[in-house]
């Protein structure tokens, strides 16, 4: 999965063969359940707020236009491949990611 990533200083990275924790869908929480997205169903991941101290809630816009908002831990973390390098980030991190 290619996406590009913009982290909490406003500064964009391409990415491809995109994972969350090792693996290609998203896993949070929506109330008390749990939540997996797989990230073919992923349009764009947006930051709207913090949900507590080791916890951010986002808002996944999905390609079909569904909304839905989910939390995710702090200390998850993205990683993929750029054109220089390897890339990891915490979702402490991320403001947006947006998938191609």
């Amino acid at each position: 999965y290619k996406a590009t990533v913009r982290d909490d200083q406003d500064i964009p990275t391409k990415i491809h063969h995109a994972t969350w924790e090792g693996v290609t869908f998203f896993i949070g929480t929506r109330g008390k359940g749990t939540v997996t997205v797989a990230f073919d169903k992923v349009k764009k991941v947006v930051l709207v707020g913090a949900a507590g101290a080791d916890k951010s809630d986002f808002q996944i816009t999905l390609r079909s236009g569904d909304v839905v908002t989910v939390t995710f831990s702090n200390d998850a973390k993205l990683q993929g491949v750029t054109s220089y390098g390897t890339f990891r980030i915490l979702v402490k991190n991320i403001k947006e990611i947006n998938f191609e």
